[in-house]
């Protein structure tokens, strides 16, 4: 039997209070006392005066490879670095994720982390509040927490980092499934995002979809949409589609949609498809997966589970079609860019695209299962069609995500 020991306790209640029941069991079957809570042994971080300082807070270090979420906070820590930022990082669970907490030291990043600021991170705040310039709160349970203590000690920009609405997402996890305590659970989330957009500065989105919805009911908070990813290196890829043969999804399961979108799709699809073309391979690659995607399995369907951004590009090398089935959710979906990126042929649903605006000629969509399905079997050898598809997904990327999109909206809220 494993050591129950005051520290780990502590832990368990704080991951608990800000992540849910299974996260605190999971994160801390795997982790030692050391590592639970470090000992007490860092002093309080300084912040030279003539250093222009963001502090950014999020939910855990971005673990990129992992989700999009974490993936768009690791680009624009990176963005606000090259513009001159000093940046300090603060994990709501205050863990040394590795290797992702090496990689952002190396970059020069502070990251305020163990039991020292697990406790003091409201002094080591405000000690150092007149030296910050900009502060960037991401998601709605982490921001709640934080935005507290510092809207009441500020004197700084509060910028939040929405991601998604995610009452939105679970009412429309609700129409879907009927699930009661769903429509409850919605209810409790749009309070919280509502509070928290009409207490900070500006609110960005990675998509319009929820900037209209916010200015809809709050008129006069500033709510823009930024891009989910920063491209400073989109480049023509050699096309190699003629010799692709399989399909491929990415997305993070610890994301209920997406455990969703493959059950959809290997159950109500994928038989259809494989009646047609059955050497055909779904590839199904994302973190945490859990037992009903493990059980998908099968001659036609391989579940590879978390892979590093190395392989991940290998297995997009050899895809001919990216299916995003998904049937809930809010935001813009960050596999759908990332397939543009790298310039797959994409099949997805409405709730997939929403948010992803004139892309009608280069991606299909379709919520009707035997109609996704029809549409992998028409595409699969009409090589000229699935070229042309390649050939605007690279142009949508390099017109919309690049640098100087991003400039623009942060030139206008006087951030860089």
């Amino acid at each position: 039997m494993p050591q129950i020991t005051l520290s780990k306790i502590l832990l368990f209640f704080y991951i608990l209070r800000y992540e849910g029941l299974s996260t605190a069991f999971s994160r801390l079957k795997n982790i030692s006392r050391k590592k639970a809570i470090p000992i007490l042994k860092y002093r309080v971080k300084e912040i030279k005066q003539n250093e222009k300082i963001l502090l950014m807070i999020d939910q855990h270090i971005p673990m990129y490879d992992h989700d999009a979420g974490s993936r768009a906070v690791f680009n624009y820590i990176t963005f606000f670095l090259h513009y001159g930022y000093k940046v300090y990082f603060i994990g709501n669970d205050f863990q040394k994720h590795e290797p992702y907490y090496t990689k952002l030291n190396n970059l020069g990043i502070e990251i305020l982390s163990g039991r020292y600021y697990y406790y003091n991170w409201k002094s080591w705040y405000k000690k150092n509040i007149s030296y910050i310039n900009l502060v960037i709160l991401n998601k709605p349970n982490v921001a709640s927490y934080f935005l507290k203590y510092i809207k009441k000690n500020n004197i700084n920009k509060i910028i939040y980092f929405g991601h998604d609405l995610h009452y939105l997402r679970e009412k429309r996890e609700y129409d879907l499934t009927n699930k009661k305590w769903l429509l409850a659970s919605s209810k409790r989330w749009e309070k919280q995002e509502i509070k928290i957009i009409e207490n900070v500065d500006a609110s960005y989105w990675f998509s319009n979809i929820e900037v209209n919805i916010i200015k809809k009911n709050k008129i006069h908070v500033n709510a823009k949409a930024i891009p989910i990813n920063i491209f400073y290196d989109v480049v023509k890829r050699q096309n190699l589609i003629n010799q692709c043969n399989n399909l491929l999804f990415v997305g993070g399961f610890s994301h209920r949609p997406n455990i969703d979108a493959m059950i959809w799709f290997c159950n109500d699809i994928m038989p259809i498809v494989i009646s047609k073309l059955p050497n055909i391979i779904l590839y199904i690659v994302g973190s945490n997966t859990p037992k009903e995607i493990n059980e998908l399995n099968s001659d036609n369907i391989i579940v590879k589970g978390y892979v590093p951004d190395e392989e991940l590009e290998r297995i997009y090398n050899y895809t001919k079609v990216a299916v995003i089935p998904l049937r809930f959710g809010a935001g813009i979906k960050g596999k759908i860019i990332e397939a543009m990126y790298y310039q797959i042929p994409i099949i997805t649903t409405s709730i997939g695209i929403e948010g992803i605006h004139n892309t009608e000629s280069f991606v299909f969509v379709e919520d009707n299962p035997v109609n996704f399905a029809n549409k992998i079997i028409e595409l699969y050898y009409d090589h000229e069609k699935l070229n042309y598809m390649c050939n605007c997904s690279y142009s949508y990327i390099k017109n919309n995500f690049s640098e100087n999109n991003v400039l623009k909206i942060f030139k206008e809220d006087n951030i860089i």
